[in-house]
């Protein structure tokens, strides 16, 4: 990128229990773009996902 940014993306997939009930899985995928902003530091200048039955292994 051009330095100022910088960029993750990938899959993920969710399960859990809640009150001895299981849930899950949920996959979806996700991008995050982070912009450096002096003195500050990185900070995330935009965070997306989605989730559905068709995407992520």
């Amino acid at each position: 990128m051009d330095g100022r940014h910088a960029y993750d993306h990938g899959t993920y997939k969710v399960s859990g229990e809640r009150n001895g009930v299981a849930w899950g899985p949920f996959r979806g995928k996700y991008v995050v773009v982070w912009r450096k902003e002096l003195p500050q530091g990185w900070r995330i200048h935009l965070d997306m996902w989605n989730s559905g039955a068709d995407q992520g292994p």
